[in-house]
């Protein structure tokens, strides 16, 4: 049988836990604010997420990473004595220690710096970041934490509004139909091989566009499993027929995405192929090059190539 010594020993020491609990709560509650202040954040609306304070900073009073239309970008807010317009083109940024160059682009919100998809995991799993445009005496810089980042990132990226495509016309396939039966004869020996591959055939999805009395396409999609045909699980391919005696070849193939054609631009009666690949943050063009669709490369990117 336990003493009333053994009582008030325990009780004592309940009382000092208590009283050390309180205090622990009260020294949590006051760094509570603090700790929240050096973590990202999501805004409450649209796809924004905010900074933590920069430190370090100059002409710098606040900075957040958004996405619109797909296209993420990285914005200063800058101190109202700063002209904007006379800053660079470009800014440096460092994460960690690795050096990154961001194009500005057009922003009357303060300085907006287009962010790669392929920056997204640098930035996620980094610890510190800093942005710096021009040198010297007119330098606008800040250094500022990535603590928080990869949660904030992640739960923005699905509130990112979708691109407007509206200039260009959808290529809307079929699920039956005569297209639907043409494409699968064109495309017996790659169903066959899906089959083998994955025991059941692959969904056929098609749609013939007539250009005039004599040229036509065929869009044809194969929907089936990723393992076999990529991440989004489907292969588009385009067929052309250039005259109403010539046979189907194929002119485009490659991984599952949305085609679209531009009304406004055409190689020879031919329209071009416009889509938005996934995991991309630009549209691809593709024109007709007489013989098939190639790929047309931006002039800056041929600059920089």
């Amino acid at each position: 049988m336990p003493s009333r010594h053994t009582h008030a020993t325990r009780r004592g020491r309940i009382g000092g836990l208590a009283a050390s609990g309180a205090a622990l709560f009260a020294l949590l509650a006051l760094a509570g604010p603090v700790s929240a202040a050096e973590r990202w954040t999501v805004a409450p609306f649209g796809a924004i997420a905010y900074a933590p304070p920069p430190v370090a900073a100059r002409g710098v009073e606040a900075v957040q990473l958004d996405c619109r239309e797909q296209r993420w970008t990285l914005l200063l807010r800058v101190a109202a004595d700063t002209d904007a317009q006379a800053l660079p083109d470009t800014a440096r940024l460092r994460i960690d220690r690795s050096d990154f160059e961001l194009e500005r682009v057009s922003s009357g919100r303060g300085v907006a710096l287009k962010v790669p998809r392929e920056l997204l995991d640098p930035l996620k799993s980094g610890g510190e970041m800093s942005v710096e445009l021009a040198e010297g005496a007119a330098a606008v810089r800040a250094r500022l934490s990535l603590r928080g980042s990869r949660k904030a990132i992640e739960a923005v990226a699905p509130k990112c509004s979708p691109r407007d495509m509206s200039a260009y016309e959808t290529i809307a396939l079929e699920e039956i139909g005569e297209a639907v039966d043409t494409a699968t004869k064109l495309l017996a020996d790659e169903i066959a091989r899906f089959r083998a591959a994955a025991g059941f055939a692959p969904q056929v999805q098609a749609r013939r566009v007539d250009l005039d009395a004599q040229r036509a396409l065929l869009i044809a999609s194969l929907c089936g499993a990723s393992s076999y045909f990529g991440d989004t699980g489907c292969n588009v391919t385009v067929h052309a027929r250039l005259n109403a005696a010539a046979d189907w070849h194929e002119v485009f193939n490659s991984e599952g995405m949305a085609l679209h054609w531009d009304p406004g631009a055409a190689t020879d009666g031919w329209p071009d192929l416009v889509a938005l690949p996934p995991g991309e943050d630009d549209e691809f063009v593709w024109f007709w090059d007489g013989g098939g669709y190639s790929l047309r490369v931006p002039a800056s990117q041929s600059a920089r190539d």
